[in-house]
C-alpha cells in the first residue's frame, strides 16, 4: 500500500489518514485491495492497516471495497456517491 507519490502506507500514514477525519464523520469507504493487507506476509501493510481500521471503530459503517492489486484513488461526485479517479 503506497501513497500515490509511492511513499509507503505506515502506521504514521495511519494516523494522518485518521486526522483527515471530520469530527462528523459517522461512515468511511475503504477503496483498494484490504485482502492483501490484512496478510501478515506483508508485514508493515498490515500494522498501518490496523491502526487505520481500530481508529475508526467509532464510525457507524466502514466499508471496505476489494479491488485487484492497483492504484486506486475516489472522491464524492457532486450528488454524494463515490467516483473512483485513478
Amino acid at each position: 500500500m503506497t501513497a500515490k507519490d509511492k511513499t509507503p502506507y505506515d502506521t504514521n500514514t495511519a494516523a494522518a489518514t485518521l486526522a483527515l477525519l471530520p469530527d462528523t464523520a459517522d461512515e468511511a469507504f475503504i477503496i483498494g485491495n484490504p485482502s492483501m493487507w490484512q496478510n501478515p506476509q506483508n508485514g508493515g501493510i498490515v500494522a498501518a492497516f490496523q491502526k487505520l481500521t481500530g481508529g475508526m471503530k467509532t464510525l457507524k459503517k466502514v466499508e471496505l471495497c476489494d479491488f485487484a492489486s492497483g492504484s486506486y484513488g475516489a472522491k464524492l461526485d457532486d450528488s454524494g456517491d463515490i467516483e473512483l479517479t485513478y
